[in-house]
């Protein structure tokens, strides 16, 4: 059976947090998921939010491994999972996660996978062969549980480095081949 490996996009693959952030200086404020509806995705989903998010390490990870070994995407099916929700925007914020991916040339290569319920519903994704890189780490937890692997990724780590790298293509390297 051929592996998958998922990775999460908002806040892993792409600056989703601190983008929000910028938007919604009281976010910490924030208690409640209604409030969360109120203040953040009705006021800033229908718009370019998604398109324009900045690309994280783990973004520049993925491209530089593709083009160096063309491994990944031979022996595993890439996917990039997010949860776009059930709120008057969720169309917006689907068409904007592909639209992400197109314009970052993630598409040629990988599968878009929207979530609509809980972000708990990636652990549903999980089996033996699966990997996934997520910035939350009881999502992560879940995930396990289910019989995959997780990598827990830091989102404020925002600088590529040579080290993060090497680290990114050992666990790819590593999960390939067992």
């Amino acid at each position: 059976m051929k592996k998958k490996i998922y990775f999460d996009m908002d806040g892993t693959t792409a600056a989703y947090h601190q983008a929000v952030e910028k938007l919604v200086p009281d976010l910490h404020k924030i208690k409640t998921e209604d409030e969360y509806i109120e203040k953040v995705i009705i006021p800033h989903f229908g718009g370019d939010l998604f398109i324009n998010l900045k690309p994280l390490p783990l973004y520049h990870y993925i491209n530089r491994y593709n083009h160096e070994v063309l491994e990944m995407a031979l022996l595993a099916d890439i996917c990039f999972v997010s949860f776009i929700g059930h709120h008057i925007h969720s169309l917006n914020s689907l068409r904007n996660k592909r639209q992400w991916l197109f314009n970052h040339n993630l598409d040629d290569y990988s599968e878009f996978i929207p979530l609509i319920g809980k972000y708990e519903d990636r652990a549903l994704l999980s089996d033996k062969n699966s990997l996934l890189f997520d910035d939350n780490s009881y999502t992560i937890e879940l995930f396990i549980e289910n019989g995959g692997q997780g990598v827990i990724v830091d989102p404020s780590v925002t600088e590529t480095t040579e080290e993060g790298y090497q680290k990114f293509k050992t666990i790819i390297n590593t999960f390939l081949r067992n």
